[in-house]
């Protein structure tokens, strides 16, 4: 009786500190990213002032890194699908496969879908930009 609940009070206080960690690193990220914000308006403000010229705008969007996502997504899907097999050897339930295998279809996913849109991104960039001197066979003026 008393392990049982010892061990679900483990598992609540993980639980617990799981979810703040998780609302402590992201109240620290949005306000990172608020003083970063503030920190141009302030400068461009003081450029302003002094009749300078304004600075370029900033691209403050978080720089994306491909393949992490689903390559992590994947990597946890396997190793649902490891534990559970194991577990399976010991006579207990193998629902850890069928989490761990949509775990990794998720993962596998995210990764073709990073290599649609880098190839996309790569696929755009080639083409000319706007003002630029190039004339198409279709529009040679």
């Amino acid at each position: 009786m008393i392990e049982s609940v010892f061990g679900m009070a483990t598992g609540v206080i993980i639980t617990a500190l799981i979810i703040g960690l998780i609302i402590i690193l992201v109240t620290m990220e949005a306000r990172t990213r608020r003083a970063k914000q503030k920190m141009l308006h302030d400068e461009r403000m003081l450029a302003l002032e002094k009749g300078l010229p304004v600075p370029m705008d900033y691209d403050l969007t978080k720089k994306r890194t491909p393949f992490v996502r689903g390559l992590v997504f994947s990597g946890a899907g396997l190793g649902m699908i490891v534990m559970g097999f194991l577990q399976t050897q010991h006579g207990e339930d193998a629902d850890l496969v069928g989490i761990g295998s949509n775990v990794l279809l998720v993962g596998i996913g995210l990764v073709i879908g990073d290599r649609l849109a880098l190839a996309r991104s790569k696929e755009q960039s080639a083409y000319p930009v706007a003002g630029s001197t190039y004339r198409s066979p279709d529009n040679p003026t």
